[in-house]
């Protein structure tokens, strides 16, 4: 039982930490706290019209393009329907043509931690890693997360329940995968869709690579993963008693009692 109470206890480091720093990222990152709505809504003005996106962040966010940390806001605006709809956003690029009356989501508020690396920038995630299934449905797209993370969790607990008493490296992976599913899970319940705001990236050949952008939630999941690689690859499991006999090797003949009374 104490085993389990320290898994769980495990789970649940993992699943504060990530819920406290989305939460931190949505009060520095975004310009909107609210509980749904964690960006910069602007809508575009009848004297506005006509110009492109990176016009209209020049004019209306004092955008400086020379700074690269700037200009790269240009790629966090969308258009939405409606005001106060996060639904279907649609990515709008630099050279995007704006109409009066349209709505803009703005997420360009940027931290840079490690010069040329690691940024903290916000991010709503509707898809899964790397965006997929970003586009789908909203009515296609809930029950397909809700689902998945429930049976992976489910997954996890069964294989969990499986393990030997002294298998504590896979149990600690699987701890931490269930963690960041749960983590993550919570987002969507909340939000119907994942905060993501860690930024990595390297400059190759004169161009930005970058790292999907990513949370704490899935830093748990790939410690996860990686702790379970490491244990499958390199930790001896443990061995039940009278197991470790060498493979073909005959059993020992189980004293009798005439072999006892002679000995003695």
């Amino acid at each position: 039982m104490n085993r389990y109470i320290t898994l769980i206890l495990l789970a649940l480091v993992w699943i504060v930490a990530d819920q406290w720093t989305k939460q931190v990222a949505v009060d520095t990152l975004s310009s909107h706290t609210s509980r749904w709505q964690h960006h910069l809504e602007r809508t575009v003005s009848d004297d506005d019209a006509g110009l492109n996106v990176e016009q209209w962040c020049q004019q209306n966010l004092g955008t400086d393009l020379e700074d690269p940390e700037e200009a790269r806001s240009l790629r966090t605006v969308y258009r939405v329907s409606a005001p106060a709809t996060v639904e279907e956003p649609e990515w709008l690029i630099a050279t995007s043509i704006l109409a009066a009356g349209d709505v803009l989501h703005v997420r360009h508020r940027q931290v840079t931690i490690v010069p040329g690396f690691w940024n903290h920038i916000y991010v709503q995630n509707f898809g899964a890693a790397w965006g997929m299934f970003s586009q789908a449905s909203e009515s296609f797209r809930k029950p397909f997360f809700f689902g998945i993370s429930i049976l992976a969790v489910i997954i996890m607990i069964s294989i969990l329940r499986t393990l030997q008493p002294g298998q504590w490296v896979m149990a600690s992976a699987l701890a931490s995968i269930i963690g960041g599913a749960i983590g993550n899970f919570i987002d969507r319940i909340r939000y119907g869709y994942v905060i993501d705001f860690i930024d990595w990236y390297v400059t190759w050949g004169g161009e930005e690579k970058h790292w999907p952008t990513f949370n704490i939630a899935d830093v748990a999941i790939s410690v996860g993963v990686g702790l379970m690689a490491i244990t499958m690859l390199f930790v001896k499991e443990p061995q039940e008693p009278g197991s470790d006999k060498t493979p073909g090797e005959p059993a020992s003949p189980e004293p009798t009692p005439e072999s006892t009374t002679s000995g003695s």
